[in-house]
């Protein structure tokens, strides 16, 4: 076969379509993959190694990745697309364009990879073709789907308007990915639309979901009402999506509302994290009210002193300074933890005693946290620091 086909292309063409045909097997072994730095000697130099030369020699290669394109087999034309997205092998324009050109003799089945790399090579001659993709009934939900994330990808504002229209696809999938791409591209005129498709009575959970995801990460107050209607929803991930972008919004008129949710048991541990991005120290005392109830999870109790330690403010200490005499060593550890990471000068002299805790971690996180919180080292001795505690004004 090479013999007949050699004079029609070179030695390096058909090493490269043998490397394109390899890949996928080479990535199911966790070494290499496409996307990444060809890592080829500690696995396979005879296959990979020529693929990294090749690859070296940039615009040269792009004449074998085009016969790869027109390959009759698909996991040539998948890699030869993945591979066409590689920055070494030329201008994003040249690439691009290749592989929309590609896609007038490639069956609609296997064009995902295709849309993909368009996506990846950042370039606006995709815009167009995506754009219509994406609102076209007669192509592959599949492929509707790559589309909408190749779009989100690019992150042009021109693509909205399908991204919008694609809410309303007749495919659950393919309104989530539509409704999660507007989110990446951030464009305020996405706000409204997601708002009507998060609320529409037939609007499936998982699309919920994508919506308030997406209007979390628009960042407008405009989204803060359709938010707190879905923190109440039945279904647990719609609950769960709104609240992480309740948190997102940097918006602190949600406090009270983000505290009123810590009565959710699914919500506890987002809630606590939305509190904390948002950084508003009203959440004190909800967090503290968690920490201390022995009926929550040992972990909740921990993440909710995690969170405390994020503000340096008197406040902290008297919060959960009652809790250093918990009988659960490992409530007082991580209740010592939460006071150093927050500074707390206050307990410094609560803290002394537990230098002499039996519990070796206890008393090195003791440790840690008066040297934290004063900035001295007097070691693991407390009576080292009741003396400097004694001459301290």
């Amino acid at each position: 076969m090479s013999r007949a086909c050699g004079p029609r292309f070179g030695r390096g063409a058909w090493i490269l379509l043998v490397c394109l045909v390899a890949l996928p097997a080479l990535g199911q072994a966790g070494t290499v993959r496409v996307d990444d730095t060809i890592e080829c000697p500690a696995l396979n130099p005879s296959k990979c190694a020529p693929m990294a030369a090749l690859l070296k020699e940039g615009p040269a290669a792009m004449k074998t990745i085009r016969l790869g394109l027109r390959s009759a087999t698909q996991q040539v034309r998948d890699n030869a697309a993945r591979i066409a997205a590689r920055d070494e092998l030329g201008t994003a324009g040249e690439r691009c364009q290749t592989l929309v050109d590609s896609l007038a003799d490639t069956p609609d089945a296997i064009r995902g990879e295709t849309y993909g790399a368009l996506g990846r090579i950042r370039h606006g001659c995709a815009v167009p073709v995506l754009r219509r993709v994406v609102v076209d009934p007669h192509t592959d939900a599949r492929n509707r789907i790559y589309a909408a994330n190749a779009l989100g990808t690019l992150g042009r504002s021109e693509s909205v308007a399908e991204l919008i229209k694609a809410l309303n696809d007749p495919t659950m999938a393919v309104q989530s990915a539509a409704a999660g791409n507007l989110g990446r591209i951030g464009v305020p005129s996405a706000v409204d639309p997601l708002i009507r498709r998060s609320l529409v009575v037939v609007t499936a959970p998982s699309v919920r979901a994508a919506c308030a995801k997406a209007l979390g990460q628009l960042t407008n107050s405009r989204a803060i009402a359709p938010l707190s209607i879905l923190m109440h929803h039945k279904a647990a991930i719609v609950r769960l999506a709104a609240t992480r972008a309740v948190g997102m919004l940097n918006n602190t008129t949600v406090v009270p509302l983000l505290i009123q949710r810590t009565q959710d048991e699914t919500l506890q541990k987002t809630v606590i994290n939305s509190l904390v991005s948002l950084g508003d120290s009203r959440a004190i005392p909800a967090l503290g009210l968690i920490a201390k109830r022995s009926e929550h999870t040992l972990e909740l109790r921990k993440h909710a002193l995690w969170a405390l330690g994020q503000w340096s403010i008197p406040e902290v200490f008297k919060v959960i300074g009652s809790l250093l005499q918990s009988d659960d060593t490992t409530i007082v550890t991580a209740t010592v933890t939460a006071l150093g990471r927050a500074r707390a000068t206050a307990a410094v002299d609560a803290l002394i005693p537990l230098l002499n805790a039996p519990n070796n971690d206890l008393a090195q996180t003791t440790l840690w946290a008066l040297q934290t919180i004063t900035g001295k080292k007097y070691g693991p001795d407390p009576g080292a620091w009741e003396l400097w505690r004694k001459s301290s004004p």
